[in-house]
């Protein structure tokens, strides 16, 4: 008779011996969740980040000339958004590229989107798309792949830019810049300026008359003397030359020109 004992003994499954260096926890790869990734920050703490950034952010900008004036607003350039996103360890990563056709299957521009990745976590903070047609200034007096390549390279930075104005734009206010990108305000979206109504020009005074004679040595029209020179008792009639005034009478004449420098002498018309 077989003892019930036996039968469940010869059933058990054999006990597998576990090695002695073992170790559970290295054999189990741990993953965290996105969520165990986040940390909490205080306002107070973010805003003081943020303003020590805004401060870093002006003296580079503004060193470097990184931004474009429309109408007295500031705008930043592709650039000084790079700069934010490398102050907050986060970088663009290209997500695509294609390209846009109209009805008719060409293709008139190029959209790039763009992805923000913290680089700790890698977790994705922000994402955008820009288009840049080819009719754009980065494209224009380009033709065949040049303008198709321009484009598509535009695309791509604006995107990188409109992605960092999404996540980091309150860091350019605190700096005392526009939260829109400068690729962004295009002439259109800038407001008219106001053009100031041409004024007339002065009259001119009235051409005087030469004398009729020619300078033996410059080759110029002999102009009658001034007021001036005739109340000083100049009465030969001059002329301006390379050297100062030249007279009739007594050509290269020093004293003559003394008395008659620029400021003394009434405007001529030669």
């Amino acid at each position: 008779m077989v003892d019930e004992k036996d039968v469940i003994e010869l059933v058990a499954e054999p006990e597998v011996a576990e090695p002695a260096d073992a170790n559970p926890a290295a054999l189990i790869p741990l993953v965290p969740s996105p969520a165990s990734l986040v940390t909490y920050e205080a306002p107070a703490d973010v805003v003081a980040r943020a303003s020590e950034q805004a401060d870093v952010l002006m003296g580079i900008v503004e060193s470097k000339h990184l931004y474009v004036d429309i109408q007295g607003k500031r705008y930043l350039v592709a650039e000084a958004w790079e700069t934010i996103l490398a102050f907050n360890n986060v970088s663009p990563l290209e997500v695509e590229t294609v390209a846009v056709k109209g009805p008719d299957g060409q293709t008139f521009g190029w959209k790039a989107t763009v992805a923000l990745v913290d680089e700790k976590t890698g977790i994705e903070v922000a994402r955008a798309s820009m288009i840049a047609g080819l009719d754009d200034f980065p494209s224009q007096g380009r033709v065949g792949t040049s303008a198709h390549r321009a484009a598509m390279s535009a695309a791509q930075t604006w995107a990188v830019s409109k992605a960092a104005r999404i996540k980091f734009s309150w860091v350019a206010v605190l700096a005392g810049y526009e939260p829109t990108p400068a690729n962004e305000m295009t002439v259109e979206s800038a407001p008219a300026p106001i053009v100031a109504p041409p004024t007339a020009a002065p009259p001119r005074a009235p051409r005087r008359e030469t004398t009729g004679d020619i300078c033996p040595v410059h080759g110029t029209p002999f102009y009658p003397p001034s007021a001036k020179q005739m109340a000083a008792g100049f009465t030969s009639p001059s002329h301006k030359s390379p050297e100062g005034f030249c007279s009739k009478d007594s050509l290269g004449d020093a004293s003559f020109e003394e008395l008659n420098g620029d400021d003394e002498v009434e405007e001529r018309p030669w």
